[in-house]
C-alpha cells in the first residue's frame, strides 16, 4: 500500500457513482473514504493507469470517461488501482468516442487483408452514418447481421462488434479482436514454435499499446478535456 504519491488514471462510469451512491460524476468531484479499509474490487475508489485497462473494467452501460487523480492510500494491481482519495480532473460523455474507437479498431483489422470484403467496409460506413443520424437502427442491424459482412480471422467479430449499439461492448470487443488478429498475422512470418509465440506476443503488445494511445488521444480531444487543460 502506497500513501505518499499521487497517480493520474482513467475511470469509466455510467455518469454516476456506484454501490447505491448515485451522485453525478462531474469535473472537480472529490471523494474520500477510510484508508485502512480499501481493497481491490471491495472498498475504495478504483481507476486504471492505462485507458484500455479502464475500458476492460467499465460497466456495460458506460457513458462517461474521467481523468482522475488518486491519492491517500493506494493499492496497485495489474490493470487496476484502488485508492482512498479520488478527484475527477476532467469528465466527458464518451459514448460516441467509444463507437468511433470501435470503428478504428475494425479498420485496423481490415487493413491486414490485401483485399477486404466490400461488405465489411460497407458495414463500417453504415455505422458512421448511424453515428451521424443518417442511418436508422434497422439499417445498422441489417448491416451487422449480413452473413457476408466479414470473412477472415477475427475480422468478422471485429466488424460485427464495431456495428453494435452498446458503446462499451463495441469498443472493448472490437479492440480485443483486432489485437488478436494483428498478433496472429505477426506470428505467420515465423516458424510456429517458440519464435512464432514470441512474434505473436510482440505483435499483441504492440497493438495494445497503439490502441491505448489512440483511445487516449481521442478522449483528450473532447471539448470537455480541452477546457479542463489536463
Amino acid at each position: 500500500m502506497n500513501t505518499s504519491k499521487i497517480i493520474r488514471a482513467w475511470h469509466f462510469s455510467k455518469g454516476t457513482l456506484g454501490y447505491d451512491d448515485n451522485r453525478p460524476i462531474i469535473q472537480g468531484l472529490s471523494l474520500a473514504c477510510e484508508p485502512d479499509k480499501i481493497g481491490l474490487c471491495n472498498y475504495g475508489f478504483h481507476a486504471s493507469l492505462d485507458i484500455r485497462d479502464a475500458l476492460r473494467y467499465a460497466p456495460n452501460d458506460t457513458t462517461t470517461i474521467s481523468l482522475v487523480e488518486l491519492g491517500g492510500s493506494i493499492i496497485e494491481d495489474d490493470g487496476k488501482c484502488v485508492a482512498s482519495i479520488r478527484r475527477h480532473l476532467a469528465v466527458a460523455n464518451c459514448e460516441r468516442t467509444l463507437h468511433e474507437f470501435a470503428i478504428w479498431c475494425a479498420e485496423q483489422a481490415l487493413a491486414l487483408i490485401d483485399v477486404p470484403d466490400p461488405r465489411s467496409l460497407e458495414t463500417l460506413a453504415v455505422k458512421r452514418r448511424w453515428l451521424d443520424g443518417n442511418a436508422t437502427d434497422e439499417e445498422l442491424a441489417d448491416a451487422r447481421n449480413d452473413p457476408g459482412t466479414a470473412t477472415w480471422l477475427a475480422t468478422e467479430d471485429t466488424v460485427m462488434d464495431a456495428s453494435g449499439d452498446k458503446a462499451r461492448a463495441a469498443a472493448w470487443n472490437a479492440a480485443s479482436n483486432a489485437a488478436w488478429a494483428a498478433a496472429w498475422v505477426a506470428a505467420q512470418g515465423t516458424a510456429m514454435d517458440t519464435s512464432g509465440d514470441k512474434a505473436r506476443a510482440a505483435g499483441w503488445a504492440a497493438v495494445l499499446a497503439t490502441q491505448s494511445e489512440q483511445l487516449e488521444s481521442m478522449i483528450r480531444a473532447l471539448p470537455e478535456f480541452q477546457e479542463a487543460i489536463v
